[in-house]
């Protein structure tokens, strides 16, 4: 049973997705010879929405397989993190967040402060 298999893609903007197909394909081939037999995840850091190159290559990956097993995901830390954001930027105008970021610059460079 195989459980982990880590990959990743360049995000370079120039770079043509079917030659970062053909170098996936070369990495699943050598990791793991049957990789259309298996469930595979493809998962996105930052940004909301996949990147347009990224489906694209989900949908190749969802061709060669022998069975529809793919699946998408995103990271709900960005998502998060834009909301927290959001948030305290609505506080005071906008002030609040300046603010506490300042505070926590200043009791980070007071080692007294600290302890």
């Amino acid at each position: 049973m195989h459980n982990v298999h880590l990959v990743s893609i360049p995000a370079f903007e120039n770079k043509c997705k079917s030659m970062m197909y053909v170098t996936l394909e070369q990495v699943l081939n050598a990791v793991l010879p049957n990789w259309r037999h298996y469930l595979i995840g493809v998962a996105t850091e930052g940004d909301a929405q996949m990147p347009a190159r990224v489906l694209d290559i989900v949908a190749r990956l969802q061709t060669e397989a022998a069975a529809p097993v793919v699946y998408r995901s995103t990271s709900s830390c960005h998502q998060l993190n834009c909301i927290v954001t959001n948030f305290y930027s609505s506080l005071q105008d906008g002030c609040f967040l300046s603010g506490l970021k300042k505070l926590s610059l200043y009791i980070r460079q007071q080692p007294e402060l600290l302890a």
